[in-house]
């Protein structure tokens, strides 16, 4: 159960260029269904509506998701399964993209300012 768990949060310890690709996946398929459940008249979670090219968004959306849920898992997993360090590794240096990007879209929409 431990390994398959981890195989599901397993998108933010890929490379930055996959964990990116798959983080936009994830967050369409989420804007989709908030999309629909709003047109439904039904209730949505509010983090599942923005859009993935809101770029701040995606980033914001990534950092928490990150943060919060996947590093404490696989921090974890790598205690039972030291071999696996270098996805961590590799997760840190996601959370330093996701935090560049962000400041980025920042920058710009401060830039973009009338």
């Amino acid at each position: 159960r431990v390994i398959v768990h981890a195989a599901d949060l397993s998108n933010p310890v890929l490379p930055t260029e996959r964990a990116r690709d798959w983080a936009y996946r994830a967050v369409l398929e989420f804007h989709n269904q908030a999309e629909l459940e709003k047109k439904e008249g039904l209730p949505f979670a509010p983090f599942m509506e923005p859009h993935p090219d809101n770029v701040l968004e995606l980033a914001k959306l990534q950092i928490g998701f990150v943060s919060f849920v996947v590093k404490p898992y696989w921090l974890a997993l790598t205690q039972i399964l030291p071999r696996l360090q270098h996805r961590v590794d590799q997760l840190e240096e996601n959370l330093v993209y996701w935090n560049k990007t962000k400041e980025e879209a920042l920058a710009k929409a401060e830039a973009d300012k009338p």
